[in-house]
């Protein structure tokens, strides 16, 4: 699998602390370090290409099973509300 080139502007997912998928946008790439912004909270913070992901789909499936969203159905609402 060939690794996507990331540039300025794209925006990506990561997985945070194990756990929590983030949407964020790359900001600058350089040979081995992508700087990138939280979507969230604004945050910046360097990391490898690596640990970003191009799509949602692919970025939830890397995460723990315990971790995954649960898929919803008419039982949640009825419980929440």
């Amino acid at each position: 699998m060939v690794a996507h080139i990331y540039h300025s502007g794209d925006r990506a997912y990561i997985i945070d602390n194990v756990r929590f998928l983030r949407e964020v946008i790359v900001l600058k790439v350089t040979r081995d370090l992508c700087i990138i912004r939280y979507v969230d909270t604004g945050a910046v913070i360097r990391i490898r290409p690596s640990r970003l992901f191009e799509t949602e789909k692919e970025a939830t499936n890397r995460l723990p099973p315990d971790a995954r969203p649960k898929k919803s159905s008419h039982w949640d609402y009825e419980l929440h509300h």
